[in-house]
């Protein structure tokens, strides 16, 4: 027996049904994005779960709700749920497990083709995404494919952001982390100089609407102790050098301190390219400074 008397009933509950889930589907993926306790693999599997889980109600109402399906051959009836439960079952074995992650990626999307990112112990520009892998390109332009199934279980870091529904200068900078501590100026009067050029990269953004996708990266550096405030000093002339060619002034600050001091450096730009051939460019003259032997 159906759930519903008349199939415009059960189409009306559907209806309802579908947009709960689709408020759900919407809530939890916004509750997701803002923890930062939750790894992005466990977001993936999380929100995939959940989608399996809304497609498996709606299943359910369209074949048990409307009394059209009585009218049915039984026989039909049982093989069609047959099918999707085999299918399931399939999905959640080792066989399709591959497959399954791949379609995962493609509905949560943690990455975008063109984004840099770190997978595990993989770092470089995405080329591609497919059902089955995703291709890296490093920085030695060396293409690493890695399978889909790995990627899911994998810690992820992008360090590309998409700006598309920001419209405001306060929100752009709290998207890009620009007033976190985490890089605060270590020059007395830095603040109002990279205010204009973050205003200019906003106004470049979103008023000339040549991007909407900025890519932060950052990465860490160590230090000796010997020489190294005016290793410091050769090191902020070289990013001065190095706006022009980003788009915005490197930030450098102290991220802690043991045998040497560490330094976490960042660059932001719209262009992947930019720190795809760029960024190692600047690392290597950052590492001619840092390991430059002082004259006596």
């Amino acid at each position: 027996m159906a759930l519903f008397e008349t199939d415009f009933i059960a189409l009306i509950f559907l209806g309802l049904i579908a947009l709960a889930l689709y408020i759900v589907n919407k809530i939890t993926t916004f509750a997701l994005d803002k923890s930062s306790t939750i790894s992005v693999a466990t977001e993936i599997k999380m929100l995939f779960i959940l989608r399996i889980a809304s497609f498996a109600i709606i299943i359910f109402i369209l074949i048990e709700g409307f009394p059209l399906f009585e009218q049915i051959d039984p026989t039909y009836t049982a093989i069609l749920t047959g099918s999707i439960s085999t299918a399931i079952a399939f999905a959640s074995s080792g066989i399709f497990s591959n497959l399954v992650s791949g379609i995962a990626l493609l509905m949560i999307r943690p990455f975008e083709i063109g984004d840099v990112v770190k997978i595990n112990q993989d770092q470089g520009v995405v080329r591609s995404i497919r059902l089955t892998k995703v291709v890296i390109e490093t920085f030695d332009n060396i293409r690493v494919v890695k399978a889909n199934s790995e990627i899911i279980s994998a810690n992820i870091i992008n360090y590309s952001m998409n700006l598309g529904r920001i419209r405001k200068f306060v929100d752009f900078k709290d998207k890009i982390h620009y007033a976190e501590e985490l890089f605060p100026s270590m020059l007395a009067g830095e603040e109002e100089e990279d205010e204009k050029s973050l205003r200019n990269l906003f106004t470049t953004i979103f008023k000339l609407n040549k991007t909407q996708k900025v890519h932060n990266y950052i990465w860490t550096m160590e230090m000796p102790y010997k020489g190294f405030l005016h290793k410091i000093d050769q090191i902020e002339t070289l990013c001065k050098e190095y706006r022009e060619v980003f788009g915005f002034k490197p930030r450098y600050h102290v991220n802690g301190v043991g045998r040497d001091i560490s330094v976490k450096f960042r660059i932001m730009t719209t262009e992947t390219a930019k720190i795809f051939n760029d960024q190692p460019e600047f690392a290597n003259d950052l590492y001619k400074i840092i390991h430059r032997h002082e004259k006596q």
